[in-house]
């Protein structure tokens, strides 16, 4: 593995290109979002009576799009947004009844397969972002990373501690960290857990060559014998679910095998970061295992290391006092360059999904009680978040996903015209052209 896994926006950001006023002057966007209303009404069925449909599907799809874009959170305020966007949403859209109510949009939301719109989403945004990625001439990751871990929307609970508790609404994620894209999102049934919902799904992935990390809860010998069967390496954490793996793996790493390793750069790698007066070192540790017969590993054949992760932070305004934290994981990865990549890249969907999805779109606030409902505005927050995260590195330099949100919610209109300008293929290749032609 090799650092072009760890953002696609960050090599878009070193390229250096200065394209703000230049996608400013783009005027196709019509046909990004006819494009984006063609995949939905290829993916997205239609439930309705066709005979007395008066708004068609695409249209209040891409209505609560443009809402969620420009940061409305909740039905009501998107339908009210769009109300008062209507001619500047008829540049892009029939509409010939105009904005549908607010419960129409929901009624609409409600009836539409979560997996299909999310079909649709995802398959707009990596198209997209594959082209993106052409024109500027950024390579393919040479180990492409997924991560799976759940969310809990924390508004969508009612009647807690009574005999008719609805629990919180639970959905495990699949996040692509070379694109920053939410690729599968699928709702845990009550009865259930993550740990089946992820077997699940990673069975109907092509996993060849894909490195999958997951936190201790999915650290399970079937979620590992299937990533491993489809020819993917993994990397899990570890904790009290599995503590007699977790004391074996501690065994590797006494003194004298740390002393040893930490001489050999396959075997050790750390990094190291400065920010808010403090100082956090990160130190990662590889060591190889055996399955002997009797041995704890045995039993968990994929496993060919185990790794020890120390995070040593000094706090500087506090005198220089120290915080260590250790962590363990397992892995068929052989260096441990790889794995502190690996580690690292596995927060972002934490860092970079479900904090912006609260902070950015009220996500813990949602209090849809329609759980279908619920997750299709989910899904068209985490297709909004993916473009707020593509634009960044095309706007001013040091500007925010927290900045480009006041964007769009200040100059929606400015702010739209400039995404939908990097989104349309022909229109940014005329912009790089632009630019070059700049350069002295």
């Amino acid at each position: 593995m090799n650092q072009d896994i760890q953002s696609f926006f960050a090599e878009i950001g070193q390229l250096g290109f200065d394209l703000r006023d230049v996608l400013s002057q783009g005027t196709k966007g019509k046909r990004v979002i006819h494009s984006f209303m063609k995949i939905i009404n290829q993916e997205v069925a239609d439930v309705r009576v066709q005979g007395k449909v008066k708004y068609p599907l695409a249209e209040i799809v891409v209505m609560v799009f443009f809402g969620v874009m420009a940061g409305y959170h909740t039905v009501a305020a998107i339908q009210r947004f769009c109300e008062h966007k209507q001619a500047y949403l008829k540049r892009y859209m029939r509409m010939r009844h105009g904005v549908p109510s607010d419960d129409t949009m929901m009624l609409v939301l409600s009836s539409i397969s979560l997996q299909q719109l999310e079909a649709a989403t995802v398959g707009f945004l990596l198209e997209k972002f594959v082209e993106i990625r052409g024109n500027l001439g950024i390579a393919e990751p040479q180990m492409p990373h997924l991560c799976v871990d759940g969310k809990e929307a924390r508004g969508t609970g009612r009647l807690a501690g009574s005999d008719r508790e609805v629990r919180n609404l639970q959905t495990l994620h699949v996040y692509d960290a070379q694109y920053g894209i939410c690729l599968i999102s699928r709702q845990i049934d009550k009865k259930t857990n993550e740990i089946p919902v992820a077997q699940e799904v990673l069975q109907a992935l092509d996993l060849r060559g894909v490195l999958v990390t997951f936190d201790a809860m999915h650290t399970q010998k079937k979620t590992i014998d299937i990533i491993a069967r489809g020819k993917g390496y993994f990397l899990g954490g570890l904790k009290g679910n599995q503590k007699l793996l977790t004391e074996e793996v501690k065994i590797f790493f006494d003194q004298q095998y740390v002393d040893k390793a930490v001489q050999d750069p396959v075997l050790c790698y750390v990094s190291s970061e400065k920010a808010h007066n403090c100082l956090e070192t990160r130190q990662f540790l590889i060591a190889r295992v055996d399955h002997a017969p009797g041995s704890v590993f045995s039993d968990w054949k994929h496993i060919n290391s185990v790794v020890q992760y120390t995070k040593t932070v000094t706090d500087y305004a506090k005198g220089g006092v120290k915080r260590t934290e250790t962590r363990y994981y397992v892995t068929n990865l052989v260096d441990a360059k790889s794995c502190g990549y690996a580690v690292r890249s596995h927060w972002k969907v934490e860092n970079s999904l479900h904090w912006h999805l609260d902070v950015h779109f009220g996500d813990d606030r949602n209090m849809t009680v329609n759980r279908t409902a619920s997750g299709n505005l989910t899904l068209l927050k985490k297709m909004a978040l993916s473009l707020y995260k593509l634009l960044q590195p095309f706007e001013k330099k040091g500007t925010s996903l927290n900045m480009i949100s006041v964007d769009f919610s200040a100059s929606f209109e400015d702010a739209m015209k400039r995404l939908l300008s990097l989104c349309d293929n022909a229109t940014l290749k005329q912009a790089l052209e632009s630019v070059a032609q700049k350069k002295p």
